[in-house]
């Protein structure tokens, strides 16, 4: 099955956390990252992630998400 789900401008990059089933998508253009419910495709939350997130990946033994930045360092979410 596939949906369509809206985020914000510019979505850059994503991911997902195979034991958490979220998935978060790097929104270049507006400086957020969108974390969204892979179980029920819903949008938990935009997170400000600084001037222009660009990456996004994640590791899910520790259960962190690591955004870079291209106007500032690594983020940590």
């Amino acid at each position: 099955m596939t949906k369509t789900i809206t985020v914000s401008s510019s979505p850059w990059s994503i991911t997902v956390n195979p034991k958490s089933n979220i998935i978060h998508v790097a929104n270049c253009h507006n400086g957020t990252t969108t974390v969204i419910n892979g179980a029920t495709n819903c949008v938990i939350t935009n997170i400000q992630s600084g001037r222009f997130p660009d990456y996004v990946d994640v590791n899910p033994m520790m259960n962190i998400v690591y955004v870079s930045n291209v106007m500032a360092i690594l983020l940590q979410l």
